[in-house]
């Protein structure tokens, strides 16, 4: 499972470094994505390792203790749980950082999105800008070319005008093809930034799924120990074995579920 989560968020950020031509401000939010893959997915990585390492050596542990636990000591005993606690604090440690770098750069990313809206925004805002400069000019154009329909009617009165005029007509021209080309651009930009946001919210969100398989793994681990402890407390008494038996088989249960969880 936690694998397929790795895979997934590995193949998001490839494909946010893949884009080309952005905005300023929108680069150093994919140099945010490429740092989280470089740092985080390696400490992920690591820690599943440890986990799975660590979970197979105490279900080994287990099936041993529980096929000789009518002859083992409670001194025996005692130092395997000793042992177990010192392993599974040693992992805790490690789950609970992989969690920690997960919600900072969760929050990283949050932010870049809010600031990539904010982008978009920014575009949309010029292109309205651009197109009501773009119908001014456009308007201007038309009673320019209306004028020079006059002038042409006037013959060799209205040809000196006419001169004057189609020089405004040229210019005017060109500016409504300059509007028109830089509109043009600002929508490829706006088409490429709502992509980019896309896959910056694809990676977001498994971001979240790491955080949520995180949480199980964690959870799982502190099960273990919780019974790891208590069959510290009943190495000794009555009902020493029946409940170290209990305790241990629920233990090994449990690394069953990490094992599937961190695979």
């Amino acid at each position: 499972m936690l694998t397929q989560v790795i895979n997934n968020l590995s193949r998001t950020g490839e494909t946010i470094q893949t884009f080309s031509g952005l905005p300023p401000k929108a680069i150093p939010i994919q140099h945010n994505v490429q740092n989280a893959i470089d740092v985080l997915l390696p400490d992920i990585k690591q820690m599943q390792h440890e986990v799975t390492s660590w979970g197979l050596k105490l279900e080994a542990q287990l099936d041993e203790k529980l096929a000789v636990l009518e002859s083992l000591s409670p001194a025996e005993l005692a130092l395997f749980i000793r042992q177990s606690k010192k392993d599974i604090s040693r992992v805790t440690d490690q789950v609970k950082k992989v969690k920690e770098s997960t919600k900072n750069t969760d929050n990283t990313v949050i932010e870049n999105n809010k600031a990539l809206q904010r982008i978009i925004i920014n575009l949309q805002e010029s292109i309205a800008s651009l197109e009501s400069d773009l119908q001014g000019s456009q308007q201007k154009l038309e009673a320019l070319n209306k004028q020079k329909l006059i002038f042409v009617a006037m013959g060799m009165l209205g040809l000196s005008r006419l001169s004057i005029l189609m020089s405004q007509i040229f210019d005017m021209q060109n500016k409504v093809g300059q509007l028109v080309h830089q509109i043009q651009l600002l929508q490829f930009d706006i088409r490429q930034q709502q992509s980019f946001v896309t896959q910056t919210g694809a990676f977001s969100q498994g971001l979240l799924v790491l955080s949520n398989q995180m949480l199980r793994i964690d959870n799982t681990i502190e099960m273990i120990s919780n019974d790891i402890r208590n069959a510290e407390k009943n190495v000794s008494g009555g009902e020493a074995q029946q409940l170290t038996k209990l305790f241990f088989t629920a233990a090994k249960m449990s690394v069953r579920t990490l094992l599937v969880d961190a695979s």
